[in-house]
């Protein structure tokens, strides 16, 4: 037996943004759904509403159960309050409030780098 060691570098885990998106972006999973439902501004939109409102199911199942819902329960959920005429539109009107944060962000953003964002 040889008394050489083989020492296995384990990968660690970017802690940053940019460490964290690139790890997200390179996935091939990520890349194709990224492909198929970020083509346009309207899709980005509700994929991100539908990726929110999934993220919001598990959340409360977890709180209200201490348990954690399978993928295809939440699904199920999701396309029943999709379905509904009143849950849809309190998801969107839950969307644009969410999305109305960022345009405060962007008002400040410009107010403070006026020049920034139209010179190139």
């Amino acid at each position: 037996m040889s008394d050489e060691f083989i020492i296995i570098k384990q990968e660690e885990e970017p802690i940053d943004f940019m460490g964290k998106l690139g790890k997200v972006m390179s996935d091939p999973k990520f890349k194709v759904f990224f492909g198929e439902y970020f083509q346009d501004w309207s899709n980005v939109k509700t994929a991100i509403m539908l990726m929110k409102t999934y993220s919001f199911i598990e959340e409360e199942y977890y709180k209200r159960t201490g348990l954690k819902m399978e993928s295809e329960e939440v699904i199920n959920i999701l396309k029943k309050m999709i379905s509904d005429k009143e849950c849809r539109h309190l998801i969107v009107e839950e969307m644009g409030s969410f999305m109305a944060e960022k345009n405060k962000f962007l008002e400040y953003y410009r107010q403070i780098f006026p020049n920034l964002l139209t010179n190139k």
